[in-house]
């Protein structure tokens, strides 16, 4: 997962520096081992293995996304998600201590 991270946090925010964003691929892939990265791995007896990610999740797989205006099983599909970066840098920088530029 942190090799992926870091090529999208190059492509996506190429003014950060490269030790910040280095941090911050180590933070993301440190809170994917928590409760928070949680999912489901099945393996079916063909050989195909899925993760499964249930909601509140921060990991990378397969979520099951309701459509609230269909019943039944017209209502559920599975969407590929990955991690909410958005949210997880806002944590990043409260977690991170300030540094300041000397003058």
């Amino acid at each position: 997962m942190e090799g992926w991270l870091a090529d999208v946090l190059d492509d996506l925010s190429p003014a950060l520096p490269k030790q910040t964003r280095r941090e911050f691929a180590a933070f993301v892939c440190q809170q994917a081992m928590t409760k928070k990265g949680r999912f489901y791995r099945v393996h079916f007896k063909t050989g195909i293995v899925m993760d499964f990610v249930p909601t509140g999740s921060i990991a990378m797989g397969r979520a099951l996304i309701r459509d609230e205006a269909k019943e039944g099983a017209a209502g559920a599909r599975f969407r590929f998600v990955f991690p909410p970066l958005g949210f997880l840098k806002k944590k990043f920088d409260e977690a991170r201590p300030i540094r300041r530029k000397a003058k």
